[in-house]
């Protein structure tokens, strides 16, 4: 399927009618505003009004990307996944919860550096009763050097910031950097078996995300989109087909400390 769009208006119409597009947000997970072409200054208006209305911590995030460092670019074709399929930084302290990413610049064809979503709460109802439940008494280490936001032990479950649903989490998902294993199982040290049962758990998820279309969201990119994308459970992927002169966008990170950040 792909992204739900909506033509852009205006920042303050989304102010204003902020539960209508909260509900659409809860609904399709990722809202594609048509022709927003924001300015820098209107694109972090925007951002500052939504995190205030999620209640967001107030940090400062703002990053450009045309993907000019990825070492796939030039052996990737428009449906060939040139930045590989990742849960964003499940291992933050204080995690990101939503994102705003504003395509200020695309002149190639749409089907070129496509972003895929999957949904980690839903393909967590999709797995059977017994695997929910060992998942959810699964802990996580990773070697990742320690910072100010950086926890080496989460769970690879989390609970939505929002309707407080269990979420895939797991970074040994997507994150080679992150060199994460199974640390504990329902607060002891894991047998044999259960870390064979946990691998073969996270290769069971990796393969839907990586070949289940069903479960796919495709956004094909047009010049001044703006997503809305729930980054806390979208799972996500970009293609390649495209030089980075032709597609850059600005993103922004709304951060949210909550009950079910474990």
């Amino acid at each position: 399927m792909e992204t739900y769009r909506i033509e852009f208006t205006s920042i303050e119409d989304i102010e204003y009618n902020f539960d209508f597009y909260k509900n659409l947000f809860l609904q399709h997970k990722v809202i594609a505003f048509n022709g927003a072409n924001l300015s820098k200054n209107n694109h972090d208006k925007l951002h500052t009004m939504l995190k205030e209305k999620f209640g967001c911590m107030d940090i400062n995030t703002e990053y450009v990307e045309n993907h000019a460092a990825s070492t796939r670019r030039e052996t990737c074709g428009p449906d060939d996944v040139m930045l590989d399929w990742h849960v964003e930084h499940p291992y933050y302290k204080v995690p990101i919860v939503f994102s705003t990413w504003n395509m200020h610049k695309f002149t190639t064809d749409s089907e070129n550096g496509k972003t895929y979503f999957v949904d980690m709460e839903l393909l967590f109802n999709s797995l059977s009763e017994e695997d929910q439940d060992f998942l959810k008494k699964c802990i996580e280490e990773n070697k990742l050097d320690a910072s100010d936001n950086v926890k080496n032990i989460h769970g690879v479950i989390g609970y939505h910031w929002l309707n407080h649903n269990p979420v895939i989490r797991t970074a040994w998902l997507m994150d080679a950097k992150a060199n994460t294993e199974l640390k504990t199982f329902d607060g002891n040290e894991p047998t044999l078996d259960q870390i064979n049962k946990y691998k073969n758990l996270i290769k069971l998820i990796r393969d839907k995300v990586l070949n289940d279309l069903d479960i796919r969201i495709v956004h094909k990119w047009k010049q001044g989109d703006l997503l809305m994308v729930d980054i806390y459970k979208m799972c996500h992927a970009v293609t390649g087909g495209f030089d980075p002169k032709d597609r850059e966008f600005t993103g922004m990170w709304g951060y949210l400390d909550f009950p079910g950040n474990n």
